[in-house]
């Protein structure tokens, strides 16, 4: 239980360590930062992203004492992500979507028609609504809406605090992971 709860000063302090490191990440889908979707590239910053994604996914791991339980949240529905795509293919554009439903515009892709396409599909599909039941194609709220949705028990405020904080849609802005390491969340659990 330890390491669960320790999992994102581990993942922080690793991130911390490869600083400066020129080697290029892949990120899965539903862990893909904003500026890896624009083209611009992964950098430490979208490390810090794609920790923000995991803990947001796991938010209850972090407050349950019990095995039975973790293993029952470890299946839990990702609030990122494409698991719960409802269209057949674009998967990458309803990936995009869904983080523009949870925080907002992304702002445009780099010079690549590919990706400018994909852009303009996921912008349509984040406002269209389901023909089957006039809900949005993409349900859900907020990221902290989903977060608290999701939780049970509910998570902590400084947890959603920590995970909002990673989640920043431009990279600039985002924490380093030294930054991050002195979120008051991690401060608490340390």
């Amino acid at each position: 239980m330890l390491f669960l709860l320790l999992y994102p000063l581990i993942v922080l302090i690793f991130i911390v360590i490869t600083e400066g490191s020129t080697k290029q990440r892949g990120q899965s889908l539903p862990c893909r930062a904003p500026e890896v979707w624009q083209g611009l590239g992964c950098q430490h910053s979208s490390d810090v992203w794609s920790l923000g994604v995991t803990v947001s996914s796991h938010t209850s791991l972090f407050h349950h004492t019990l095995i039975w339980k973790l293993a029952r949240r470890l299946s839990s529905q990702s609030v990122f992500g494409p698991s719960d795509k409802i269209i057949e293919g674009f998967t990458e554009a309803w990936c995009i979507a869904k983080i523009i439903r949870l925080l907002g515009p992304l702002g445009q892709p780099v010079d690549c028609q590919a990706y400018k396409e994909e852009f303009e599909l996921a912008e349509q599909l984040a406002l269209m609504d389901n023909p089957h039941d006039g809900m949005k194609l993409i349900k859900g709220g907020t990221l902290w809406e989903e977060l608290q949705r999701l939780s049970d028990p509910p998570t902590s405020p400084q947890l959603l605090d920590f995970i909002e904080s990673l989640l920043v849609v431009d990279h600039s802005k985002r924490p380093t992971a030294s930054e991050a390491l002195q979120h008051l969340y991690l401060q608490s659990i340390t």
